[in-house]
Order: C-alpha cells, then structure tokens, then sequence
C-alpha cells in the first residue's frame, strides 16, 4: 500500500510541478479568461489529487504509523510557526503543499518511520 502511494505522490507531484511551470510561462501569453482558467487548473487538479492521496494515506495507516504520521505533521507545524515568528520571507501560498510535504518527509525520518 505504501508503495502505491509513493507512486500516487509521485506522478501527482510530477503533475503539478509540470504543470506550475507551463501555466506560469504561459499564463503572461494567454489573454482569453478560459485559457487562463484551465491552465491554471492543471496543477491545482494535480494539488488536490496529492491532498487526497496523502489523507488516504494517514486514514489507511496503523495506529502506530498514525501516530508517528500525526507527530510529524505537529513538527512541521512547529516549523511553520517559528518561520512566522522569526519573521522569514513570506512563502507562496502555492508551494504551501509541496514544502509541508518536505518537511513532512524529514519529519518522518528524524521519528524513525518504518515507512519512511
């Protein structure tokens, strides 16, 4: 099951990468509202994917890698809060997902996941 989910990830985080790259190069070519629209659609499609991926994810886990996976989401939300404390540049709300999920990943090493 984890290996699917790695998968899922993956090729959900390929989506959105490929997709904030083309709709950020051609959204300043793009005048027609329905072009702008679905360009920008795409990655936030492949975000939501990769959200509901992740949740299914946490909800199919046991209750030990539930836990562990619970920790880890509380020290990335530490290092959100010392970011927003400490002043650090503003981050762009659009890599909000990717960057939790970095961080989410460490996290879970740093705990010992056996998943990891």
């Amino acid at each position: 099951a984890f290996g699917r989910f790695i998968l899922r990830q993956t090729l959900l985080i390929l989506a959105y990468v490929l997709g904030l790259v083309l709709a950020l190069h051609w959204l300043d070519h793009t005048a027609h509202t329905g072009w702008r629209i679905a360009l920008v659609a795409v990655p936030a499609l492949a975000l939501a994917g990769w959200a509901w991926v992740f949740a299914a994810m946490i909800q199919s886990s046991d209750e030990m890698m539930r836990a562990l996976r619970i920790r880890a989401i509380a020290l990335a939300t530490i290092w959100g809060l010392f970011a927003e404390l400490l002043g650090l540049p503003e981050f762009p709300a659009y890599l909000l997902l990717p960057g939790f999920a970095l961080v989410y990943g460490v996290a879970l090493q740093i705990l010992g996941g056996a998943e990891a």
